[in-house]
């Protein structure tokens, strides 16, 4: 997936696979144009009240490219629930939030999760401005763009003012301080697309052959692209017991108040392997630069540090492993976005260490969902000391889990 230059225009230059060959889509700004109006015709099915939100995404294999597209959903686990399923009905202004939060998955960490590993391009495109926490996940993805919508930008005619659009005045500068922020930093390009024959879009849709591309975020390919603070790291089943044997609490460990995660997973021959994270400034922020932003965002609607969960379902996408079920182990209890998250992958069973790390920030919210989706059957939680936590991981009667099981059950899926 090498990207050697990215040129507006509309061009993809000199672009070369694995293989050297340079065979890719020569017209960015086409494919940047029906990425948009995919995902504003998917965000029709998101099942927000207000926000609808589409995300597409493109991907190009020998010569052949293909858009898929998803919009944000409510887990149909919720919505099926035979108890509470009334509570989660989709397009609901009266909706059961799941912690602080509205009970959707986002587009774009369903589409990038279980995205092809192996594709020699991967672009996603969204119609509105990707959140923080998308954000991060395109990035740890390793997409090789980002387009979104300029008639979507705060400001713009389908901005704030739009109630489809999330991005209200006060969050706007989070777009401009942090969202875009983290793309340049990562140097992971960020265009927005518009129509030059109707600038306003009051046709919704963009015209293809008028379209023309804006760089919010220069950006170089994937492989040159800086590393977080502290990179996910895989071993083998071997390799992990080893490191347990010297250092038997370091996966789980509290040490600096970090927050940390490991999770099994295996690959598509069944080899095990053990994915860990840990508490990251995001690629490209010095320890000093990083300090400096997770002070300015510790009590903001989203979070400058990279979460450990986003870090390490990207991870596992990346490399085509599939995380299994009750296999994934924290020292803090997520926040309800990523405990969401997980259970939209199909992941029934977390353990977390009993004496947890403490947020006063996010600890109501976690806490909360945590009891929430207890009670709903959805995720078993269970507290434990590290070594047990550990012991659980690595027993071997657990089949891997499909992390495509709840995805392929939802019957929103647009392939074009």
């Amino acid at each position: 997936m090498l990207l050697e230059t990215l040129q507006i225009g509309g061009q993809f230059n000199s672009i070369k696979n694995k293989t050297g060959a340079t065979n890719f889509p020569t017209n960015l700004t086409k494919i940047a144009a029906k990425l948009i109006n995919t995902s504003i015709k998917t965000a029709k099915q998101s099942h927000h009240h207000r926000f609808k939100v589409g995300s597409t995404l493109y991907t190009q294999n020998n010569d052949t490219g293909s858009y898929l597209s998803y919009a944000n959903k409510i887990p149909r686990t919720l919505r099926k629930n035979s108890q509470y399923g009334s509570n989660f009905t989709p397009n609901d202004p009266d909706i059961t939030k799941v912690g602080d939060g509205h009970p959707t998955v986002h587009g774009e960490f369903r589409i990038l999760y279980g995205s092809d590993p192996d594709a020699e391009c991967t672009i996603i495109g969204c119609n509105t401005p990707l959140c923080a926490n998308c954000m991060k996940t395109a990035i740890m993805r390793g997409v090789d763009a980002i387009i979104v919508d300029e008639a979507s930008l705060p400001g713009n005619t389908r901005g704030p003012l739009n109630t489809s659009n999330p991005w209200s005045e006060d969050r706007k500068e989070l777009w401009f301080t942090l969202c875009l922020e983290l793309a340049r930093m990562a140097k992971v390009p960020v265009y927005s697309v518009s129509d030059t024959a109707d600038p306003n879009n009051r046709n919704a849709l963009i015209n293809p052959d008028k379209a023309k591309l804006k760089v919010l975020a220069e950006g170089v390919p994937p492989p040159q692209r800086p590393k977080p603070q502290f990179p996910a790291q895989i071993f083998t089943r071997e390799e992990f017991e080893e490191i347990l044997e010297k250092e038997p609490e370091k996966f789980l460990s509290k040490k600096n108040n970090i927050r940390r995660a490991v999770a099994a997973a295996t690959d598509q021959n069944g080899n095990e392997f053990f994915i860990y994270a840990k508490d990251s400034h995001p690629p490209g922020f010095s320890t000093k630069a990083g300090k400096i932003m997770t002070k300015k965002f510790e009590n903001a609607h989203y979070k400058f540090t990279l979460d450990p969960l986003i870090h390490i379902a990207m991870e596992a996408s990346k490399k085509g492993l599939k995380l299994r079920d009750g296999r994934i182990a924290t020292n803090f209890i997520p926040d309800s976005g990523r405990q969401l998250e997980l259970a939209y992958v199909g992941l029934k069973h977390l353990l977390y260490r009993k004496d947890h790390i403490q947020n006063d920030n996010a600890q109501n919210d976690g806490e909360l969902a945590m009891w929430q989706l207890s009670a709903m059957g959805l995720i078993e939680y269970s507290a434990t000391k590290p070594n047990e936590a550990m012991r659980l991981l690595l027993r071997e009667t657990t089949p891997p889990n499909m992390y495509n099981t709840f995805a392929n059950e939802e019957n929103n899926i647009e392939i074009f």
